[in-house]
C-alpha cells in the first residue's frame, strides 16, 4: 500500500503548540521497517511552563532532543525497562512533544506479534511501552529526523483524524504535576480498541 510520506515541506505541522499537534497527529502513520501503525491516542507536552513535561525542569542529557528541531523522535525511557516515544513540535524557541501512546497495526503484524509475544492484534500496540516494542524501537534511535530519509518516518493514507476525537486528562503524571493533571491533553480515536483502558 503506498503512503504519502511527511517530509520537511511538512515542518510547519509540527510548529504548532502540542496540542494541536496531538490531535492532528490521530491516524497518522508512523513506520519503522517493515512495520506500520496508526496512532490512535496521544498525550501533548507543553512548554517550559507545563510541569509535567520533561522540559519543565531544563535541558538535560536525556531530553535534549525535545529542545532541537521540531519533527524529531525523542525516545526516553521510564522505569529503566519501557521506551516512550514522543514527536518533538511546537515554536522553534520552545521545547514541546507529544506521547504516542496507542496505535493499530497496518502492516508487520507477524514481526509485531513476535516482538510482543502475543497475538492478540487489536490491543498489542497499547500503551506507550507496547507501541515501542512494536516498532522495535528503543532510546538508540532518540533524535532521529522523522521528516528525513531515516529508519522512522511518519505518513499518510488519507485517514484524517477523527471530527469527535475522544479528549481527557493527562494521566501518570505522579505528584509534581498535580496543577498540570487537570489539563485535558490527551487525545484518542472514538470506539478504537487500542486505546489505553483508562480513557
Amino acid at each position: 500500500m503506498a503512503y504519502r510520506i511527511f517530509t520537511h515541506d511538512d515542518i510547519t505541522e509540527f510548529q504548532r503548540p502540542p496540542t494541536q499537534v496531538a490531535s492532528w497527529l490521530l491516524n497518522k502513520l508512523i513506520m519503522c521497517n517493515e512495520v506500520v501503525l496508526r496512532i490512535t491516542e496521544t498525550e501533548a507536552y507543553g512548554y517550559l511552563d507545563d510541569k509535567a513535561s520533561h522540559a519543565y525542569s531544563g535541558k538535560k542529557r536525556f531530553n535534549a532532543t525535545m529542545f532541537g528541531p521540531k519533527g524529531y523522535l525523542y525516545v526516553y525511557k521510564i522505569y529503566g525497562i519501557h521506551n516512550c516515544l514522543n514527536v518533538v513540535c511546537g515554536a522553534d524557541s520552545s521545547p514541546a512533544a507529544v506521547l504516542l501512546r496507542a496505535a493499530e497495526v497496518v502492516e508487520g503484524e507477524q514481526l509485531v506479534q513476535e516482538r510482543r509475544n502475543r497475538r492478540e492484534l487489536q490491543t498489542i500496540a497499547s500503551g506507550p511501552a507496547n507501541l515501542g516494542v512494536a516498532l522495535g524501537i528503543d532510546t538508540g534511535f532518540d533524535g532521529i529526523d522523522l521528516l528525513a530519509c531515516s529508519p522512522v518516518r511518519l505518513g499518510f493514507d488519507g485517514t484524517l483524524p477523527p471530527e469527535n476525537q475522544l479528549c481527557g486528562r493527562r494521566i501518570g503524571l505522579g505528584k509534581r504535576a498535580d496543577e498540570a493533571a487537570l489539563y485535558h491533553w490527551r487525545y484518542g480515536v472514538p470506539s478504537s480498541p487500542s486505546l489505553t483502558k483508562s480513557f
